[in-house]
Parts: C-alpha cells; structure tokens; sequence
C-alpha cells in the first residue's frame, strides 16, 4: 500500500514552513521547497480530507482564533482516532 506516513512531531524549521504553507505564504522555504510543500499539501488535502482539517484548525488556534466549541469536540474525537499527540495553544 502506499501512502503517506507522516510524522507529527516535527521540528520547529519545518512546522514554521507547513504553517505557512497552509495558507500560501512560505516566505521562508526556498522555490524548490514550496513545489514540494505544495505537492504534500495537496497530497494531504486530497487523500486525507479530515488531517488536512485539523492542520487548519491547529494552525488558526496557535494564531490565537477561537474556533467553534462543536469544531473543537471533532478535532479531539479526531486527533483520538488518529492517536495525534498535539500541544494545546497557550
């Protein structure tokens, strides 16, 4: 089978590049990297809807946006599913 097998705990250089790149803007990835940031994005969006829906809501939550209580218990019933370890935001 293939498939993407991604490892959540990431370093931080690569997070602050996923993190951008979720919302178009990697001004720190190279143009080499951005072609392949934008291949894994879609590759995520595509092949898994709902990590590609918890990436967002983690990234909007670091960023300080309050997200709906109701979208909250379907992101930890997912990260549950998934055995997603996540930090909360502070």
């Amino acid at each position: 089978m293939h498939g993407l097998n991604v490892n959540f705990s990431v370093s931080n250089l690569f997070a602050a590049r996923i993190a951008k790149g979720l919302i178009g803007e990697c001004v720190l990835c190279t143009p080499r990297q951005e072609v392949t940031l934008n291949k894994l994005l879609a590759y995520i969006q595509e092949k898994r809807p709902d990590l590609y829906r918890l990436a967002i809501a983690k990234y909007l939550q670091y960023s300080g946006i309050e997200l709906p209580p109701d979208e909250l218990v379907k992101l930890k019933r997912l990260e549950k599913e998934e055995g997603i370890v996540t930090d909360s935001p502070q």
